[in-house]
């Protein structure tokens, strides 16, 4: 007969591992509030959020200031988007947004579409590495017409550190410019 001080060891032991993909079965999140460091043409910063108003729909906003040398450039985005969860094993996101963009003296305001997709890679492809912490990918096809017409696809990657906490890539593709930022995202 094992003693049970040890059977509770192991089993401690084994929920202990296993808690951070348990912790991640649970659907992606839309409420966080999120910092990045942006750099394309020029360096600058991004702040944005996200607010889930129910099981289907979201609203967000972002603000980016960037110094391009000669000129600054800030952008704006007030929008809304609607969740579809579980749709061929993902979350699909569709959002649509007003966009106020100025530089080099000039101000612009226009709209701005999207359609993308989230979802825990490690947590659903990779249960049997119980020590990972799960990976967050996501991709969007941006549709936008604020001064021209431009198109650009969006990809990232969020490592999660804690339910509450992550850190990633982003790469902005296509288009005028090519972006790539390094940001935290916090989940309330």
């Amino acid at each position: 007969m094992k003693h049970p001080l040890a059977q509770g060891i192991k089993l401690s032991l084994l929920l202990s591992l296993c808690s951070p993909l348990a912790v991640y079965a649970q659907p992606i999140d839309f409420n966080y509030l999120e910092a990045r460091y942006v750099s394309d043409n020029g360096d600058g910063i991004e702040v944005a959020g996200s607010y889930q108003l129910d099981s289907n729909w979201l609203a967000f906003a972002s603000y980016r200031d960037q110094d391009h040398g000669s000129y600054d450039y800030t952008n704006l985005e007030v929008g809304a988007g609607l969740i579809v969860r579980g749709l061929m094993d993902h979350d699909l996101i569709t959002s649509a947004a007003l966009v106020k963009r100025e530089y080099n003296n000039h101000s612009d305001t226009g709209i701005k579409v999207s359609a993308g997709v989230r979802d825990f890679f490690f947590a659903k492809y990779l249960t049997d590495i119980q020590v990972l912490r799960p990976v967050e990918l996501r991709g969007a096809v941006n549709i936008e017409e604020v001064g021209d017409f431009d198109v650009s696809l969006e990809l990232g990657a969020d490592y999660h550190f804690h339910p509450s906490f992550s850190a990633g890539l982003q790469f902005d593709l296509g288009g005028d410019d090519q972006a790539i930022s390094l940001g935290a995202r916090w989940y309330y």
